[in-house]
């Protein structure tokens, strides 16, 4: 059997569509020099590479079925299960090239968006990420999160679980919610967790699925209609006392679903087993991501264009600011240096006779020089002479205040380099001509693969 699935998985080299649609996207973003993330920075944006695969959450109380499902999904068995407490921390079950189990840091650098986790105390220690190289369904696409068994009572968990869960559901694209028939009364604490995440404002409790998990093993059918009853009393019965469940009761269904055994046909007569519904649901949340990712690229194309474009005029602007900053400052020191020197040359002149100015100024300059001069004397002359003095420094302070009015206006706004400019236009072009163009035609493949290259609706 395991021969047969590595052979089927060398010789499955041709991705899906999505698949590869996500792949293409991811390197838009994270292509070295030229990709958007580093464009980004370059305008004061921060972004994370998009996700190539959606991110299942699946909580329960212990022994509800949680790592069968992946198990069972996935076709290979990686995740213990049994009635005991076998997942104690958080297991990321993902595909890739070569069977490997990471750690907690290593989880967090393969998974940049789990990054956050590592905030909830002691988390970190507690987080293992398993690579498998199944291509089994749409596991390709898809990366589980088994989470520990809840506990009712008095249970100590060496980190905050129920902080972590709610972290980890503001992330994932589904949540699953597993019930089993057989623990009944051990589900108060499941119930408390999705009341939290259903009031959780950073969340969407859409996303949220309940399931009856083990059903087959549930008896007859009086009897699993029973459990299910409990079930949908404790999800939304009680509204007052829960008023977070409020809007759980506006959606909320209980499929039944076991894991297909060799008897399926006489269980299947007896207890209904919705659990490729569950696939269906999945290969849907895909398709959504894609579309989601899609338009995620446009938005984010657009944003760094026109940050661009704004960084680029700013620039232009600045140019302008900087010359009429410059002429300014120029004038206005050039007049606060001259205004002192014009006074003395008034005195130096109003001094001086005629033969002596000839000395030093052209002949026909003299006449204009000592009229204008002298009557700038005889101004002066109506100053009182207890207040020369004081005139005379009411002029420096204006010379001064001049002065250093020039050096205020002569800041000079920062500049890009010619280089930095010209890198600026073409990563702008970059976007427009290539990578707003290959969003389209991403998105004409995906439609294509849904409805047919010739189909128009």
């Amino acid at each position: 059997m395991g021969r047969q699935r590595e052979a089927a998985n060398e010789a499955d080299t041709v991705s899906n569509p999505e698949q590869k649609i996500l792949a293409e996207i991811y390197e838009l973003y994270t292509k070295e020099h030229d990709g958007l993330i580093d464009i980004a920075k370059l305008v004061n944006r921060e972004l994370l590479p998009p996700r190539q695969k959606i991110t299942v959450l699946l909580i329960g109380n212990h022994s509800a079925g949680k790592s069968s499902f992946i198990n069972w999904y996935i076709d290979e068995h990686v995740q213990r299960s049994g009635v005991a407490m076998e997942t104690s921390g958080f297991t990321f079950i993902t595909s890739g090239k070569r069977r490997e189990t990471l750690t907690g840091a290593a989880t967090i650098e393969l998974l940049p968006h789990m990054k956050g986790l590592g905030d909830c105390l002691g988390v970190s220690d507690a987080i293992t990420t398993e690579i498998v190289t199944s291509q089994a369904k749409k596991f390709p696409m898809v990366t589980f999160v088994d989470t520990p068994g809840l506990i009712d009572g008095e249970h100590r968990y060496p980190y905050d679980i129920d902080k972590a869960l709610v972290w980890l559901g503001r992330l994932a694209d589904l949540v699953f919610v597993m019930f089993d028939p057989i623990g009944q009364a051990l589900r108060k604490h499941t119930v408390d967790i999705v009341e939290t995440m259903c009031s959780d404002e950073h969340s969407d409790y859409r996303k949220m699925r309940f399931y009856l998990s083990k059903a087959d093993t549930a008896g007859s059918d009086k009897d699993r209609q029973k459990v299910i009853t409990q079930m949908a009393k404790d999800l939304y019965g009680d509204p007052i006392n829960r008023p977070g469940m409020a809007k759980v009761g506006t959606h909320a269904e209980v499929p039944t679903i076991y894991i297909p055994q060799q008897n399926d046909d006489l269980v299947g007569r007896q207890c209904p087993n919705d659990i490729e519904e569950v696939c269906t649901l999945l290969e849907k949340t895909i398709k959504t991501t894609v579309q989601n990712t899609l338009n995620s690229l446009k938005r984010d194309s657009d944003d760094i264009a026109k940050r661009l474009t704004d960084k680029i005029e700013d620039d232009r602007l600045a140019v302008s600011k900087n010359m009429s900053a410059r002429l300014w400052g120029f004038l206005y020191m050039v007049l606060g240096v001259l205004v002192p020197i014009f006074i003395v040359m008034i005195k130096v002149v109003n001094n001086a006779d005629e033969a002596k100015l000839l000395k030093v100024l052209p002949m026909d300059a003299v006449p204009w020089v000592m009229q204008i001069c002298g009557l700038l004397g005889m101004v002066s002359e109506l100053i009182p002479h207890d207040y020369l003095l004081r005139s005379y420094a009411l002029v420096a302070l204006l010379s001064l205040a001049l002065i250093l009015y020039a050096r205020s206006i002569w800041s000079i706004q920062p500049r890009l380099t010619t280089a930095q400019r010209t890198q600026l236009i073409q990563y702008k072009q970059y976007i427009e001509d290539d990578v707003v163009q290959r969003q389209k035609q991403l998105y004409k493949v995906y439609l294509e693969s849904a409805v047919g290259a010739n189909h128009r609706l």
